[in-house]
């Protein structure tokens, strides 16, 4: 159901988390320049894969597929509901989790971190599946009054 925002908001956020695939989220630059991404961190110069952060690949993937169902999941609010919290909550551990892969390599590499825009789009997505499940509540919350009516 397009007509509601939260949909709205759902698929925007799998947009943006589908995104982040495809763009590096932080480069790491000392006397190399190396791009870091969920697919892989690559150097610039050898345009090779130095190492895949599988953890990032694997729970970007299931967030990315679990906020797809949610979309798609508008008869039943209450799984809806949580799916989405769900949702926020690997959100958040993985934006936490790229910021401590980001800072390991840091150290290891003695290099200078400048991030990149998708750096943000997993609390960017995080935020608009705020405002999607605070939709769904509300849409649930008028269903029970209406059912208490009858």
């Amino acid at each position: 159901m397009i007509q509601r925002i939260q949909t709205v908001f759902l698929f925007i956020a799998f947009i943006l988390t589908g995104l982040v695939f495809f763009m590096p989220f932080a480069s790491l630059i000392s006397n190399e320049v190396y791009k870091i991404s969920f697919l892989g961190i690559t150097s610039v110069k050898a345009i090779e894969n130095i190492q895949q952060p599988l953890i990032l690949t694997i729970v970007g993937s299931i967030v990315t597929t679990l906020i797809f169902v949610v979309i798609f999941l508008y008869k039943n609010r209450k799984f809806q509901m949580n799916l989405t919290i769900i949702s926020i909550l690997l959100l958040i551990g993985l934006n936490i989790y790229m910021y401590f892969i980001l800072s390991k390599y840091q150290t290891e590499l003695a290099a200078e971190i400048k991030y990149n825009i998708s750096f943000i789009f997993p609390i960017i997505s995080a935020i608009l599946l705020i405002l999607a499940y605070r939709g769904i509540n509300k849409d649930e919350k008028l269903v029970r009054s209406l059912d208490r009516l009858r």
